[in-house]
C-alpha cells in the first residue's frame, strides 16, 4: 500500500457549512496535521506530514496575503518545496517565482469541471529543479473538481547521528574508592558463594 510522507488537501471544508470542522475530525493515523480552516480561509487548506519527519509550521509576515496556503518546514539543509492551491493572478505570481529563483514543476491541469475549460490550480513549487521527479496525475476522489497529485521529492535531511553509550567516567566517588579499598585487608583470600539460578 503507498503511504507518502506528505499529503496536501484543498478545499476540506463544505460550501454550504454551519461550523468548521472539529480538530479531532481532521486527525489521521501516523500523521502530524497543519492547516487553514478559519472563517478567513473559506474552504481551507490541509497538509498531513509524516510524524517522524518533525515538521513545524511556518507563520509568515503578511498572513491574510496567503490565506489559501499552509506553509511548514522541517529541519534540513537548504532545500524548500511548497505545495499550493494558487488562485492569485497568474501573471504576478509566475513573475515572483522567477524573482526568488523558484521552479514550478506541474504542467498539466489539475482542476476539471464539467464542460469548463480545465485550469491549473494546484501547484509544486520549489528552490531547485531537479528535488522534484516522477510526477503523476490520477483520478479524481470522490466529487472532488482535483486529480490526485502524487510525485518524489528529492531533499536534503541532516543526518542525526546516534549517540554510542560510554561511560562517565568522571562523575566515579574515587576518593571514597580509595578509602573503602585501603580499609581492606588484602591478605585474607577472597570468598564468594555462587547460588544456582532460581535459588534465593
Amino acid at each position: 500500500m503507498y503511504k507518502p510522507d506528505i499529503i496536501s488537501i484543498t478545499e476540506i471544508i463544505p460550501k454550504n457549512r454551519e461550523e468548521d470542522p472539529d480538530n479531532c475530525e481532521l486527525k489521521m493515523q501516523g500523521y502530524e496535521h497543519y492547516g487553514n480552516t478559519g472563517a478567513n480561509c473559506r474552504r481551507g487548506v490541509l497538509l498531513y506530514i509524516r510524524e517522524d519527519l518533525n515538521a513545524t509550521a511556518i507563520k509568515l509576515e503578511k498572513e491574510a496575503e496567503f490565506e489559501k496556503s499552509r506553509w511548514c518546514e522541517r529541519h534540513r539543509l537548504e532545500a524548500r518545496k511548497l505545495t499550493l492551491d494558487m488562485n492569485h493572478p497568474a501573471t504576478a505570481f509566475m513573475e515572483c517565482l522567477r524573482d526568488c529563483s523558484l521552479f514550478q514543476h506541474i504542467r498539466d491541469p489539475t482542476h476539471y469541471r464539467g464542460s469548463q475549460t480545465p485550469s491549473t490550480l494546484d501547484l509544486i513549487i520549489s528552490n531547485e529543479e531537479g528535488m522534484v521527479d516522477g510526477i503523476e496525475l490520477t483520478a479524481l476522489i470522490g466529487k472532488s473538481h482535483y486529480v490526485v497529485i502524487q510525485f518524489k521529492f528529492y531533499c536534503y535531511i541532516e543526518q542525526v547521528k546516534e549517540q554510542q553509550p560510554r561511560h562517565i567516567y568522571h562523575k566515579g566517588d574515587y576518593n571514597n574508592m580509595c578509602r573503602e579499598t585501603s580499609q581492606m585487608d588484602w591478605n585474607v583470600p577472597l570468598v564468594v558463594t555462587l547460588k544456582p539460578p532460581g535459588d534465593h
